[in-house]
């Protein structure tokens, strides 16, 4: 795989392995002075071959609003896959006082703690559910334009579903209420039900004292769900008035009543990252 990686038109290198199935296992790559465990067809890997580069520029602007906003902080990642964001973070952050880690995935889910220590950093609580705006039973689904992917993957309701669902309301209960304090960093990179986890959120985050939010859109999950970025980031100001700009350049504010993709230049996804002036 490494030597495939590193040749000229590596995307056909991983098609034919992948093929062959040669690409499916899990193997260690070093992340930040240790290791983390992913699998070998994650585009992640091809994209990244040095792990510790993950996103770098997205993350380390999240960590850095998040620390200027916030003297000492809980980090909740929603939808933390192999943990490479949160382990990532947490060398970034120099406020990070704990992280609260959501997968449902569970073919992924054993390896998300040990990739998110990987990082150096030891406070971490990883729950094996998805979050949403009601409290039970659940299924993961792939959607058609990319049935493959382990990112791509949204929670529907199902009572007869393997997965648990809870609320972001839930946390304090579930973890106790000293376990997650009055400042939070919230990422959100759920594939389409980020406003299901905002509406089942708004006590725990109307609660807060201060909050910032990384917030993914991806054209086609929001032609998936039936929604647009302007009237997602309309309802997020109803239960709390944010600050929005580009996560790759945070100079950029972003106007809420104007499309992302044309402030950001992007073409099918942008991350945006929201904060409280003042």
């Amino acid at each position: 795989m490494l030597v495939a990686r590193r040749l000229p038109f590596s995307w056909l290198g991983k098609h034919y392995l992948g093929q062959w199935r040669v690409l499916d296992a899990f193997a260690p790559f070093r992340f930040h002075g240790g290791k983390v465990v992913v699998p070998l067809d994650e585009y992640d890997v091809w994209h990244y071959l040095d792990l510790d580069g993950y996103h770098l520029n997205r993350v380390r602007n999240f960590a850095a609003i998040a620390d200027r906003m916030m003297p000492a902080f809980d980090f909740i990642d929603c939808g933390a896959h192999l943990g490479l964001f949160s382990g990532q973070f947490s060398k970034l952050s120099r406020n990070l006082r704990a992280i609260v880690a959501f997968e449902p995935n569970g073919a992924l889910f054993p390896f998300l703690d040990g990739n998110i220590r990987a990082g150096g950093f030891g406070n971490v609580t990883a729950l094996k559910a998805a979050l949403a705006d009601f409290r039970g039973k659940g299924r993961l689904c792939a959607p058609d334009y990319d049935p493959s992917s382990s990112q791509a993957l949204f929670i529907e309701p199902d009572p007869a579903g393997d997965i648990e669902v809870m609320t972001l309301d839930d946390i304090a209960a579930r973890l106790g209420s000293d376990r997650v304090g009055s400042a939070v960093a919230l990422k959100l990179d759920i594939e389409g039900t980020e406003l299901e986890v905002l509406r089942g959120g708004k006590d725990f985050i109307r609660s807060l004292q201060q909050i910032v939010i990384c917030l993914e859109f991806h054209r086609k999950v929001l032609a998936r769900i039936g929604r647009t970025d302007v009237g997602i980031l309309a309802e997020i100001a109803g239960f709390r008035k944010l600050r929005w700009v580009d996560a790759e350049d945070p100079t950029r504010v972003i106007d809420p009543t104007r499309s992302v993709w044309e402030q950001t230049n992007t073409s099918h996804q942008c991350d945006l990252i929201g904060f409280e002036d003042g």
